[in-house]
């Protein structure tokens, strides 16, 4: 005798778990920084986040504010350095040039892969 929600029990067990798609491995990390499409990079498109996590492969990025692009747009990222020293002694901000490969579906976080 089959019972209600037999079926979809055997089915969620034959089904093979979600594939591990990261090919290095992460670091969490918190570093504040700001990026734009690289097509308005010479605008005052600029956005402000940081970056939650980063491996050889790529970075997780996080907005402030809902950002609703779409993947394969490249986005240029600047860390911006935040070591407390003088102006004219501060480490220099650093480029990521990436391609988003993901996006959170309420539009704040995304995946980029490094060019």
């Amino acid at each position: 005798m089959i019972y209600p929600g037999d079926e979809e029990q055997k089915y969620m067990q034959a089904r093979p778990r979600a594939m591990e798609r990261r090919c290095f491995a992460r670091r969490s990390l918190k570093l504040v920084i700001s990026f734009c499409s690289s097509e308005m990079e010479g605008s005052s498109q600029w956005h402000f986040g940081w970056i939650q996590n980063a491996g050889m492969g790529g970075i997780k990025v996080r907005s402030g504010r809902p950002l609703f692009w779409h993947c394969g747009r490249r986005v240029t990222v600047l860390c911006l350095p935040n070591d407390g020293k003088p102006a004219g002694e501060q480490e220099p901000v650093v480029r990521i040039e990436g391609t988003i490969v993901w996006l959170s579906g309420d539009g704040h976080t995304f995946g980029l892969r490094y060019l």
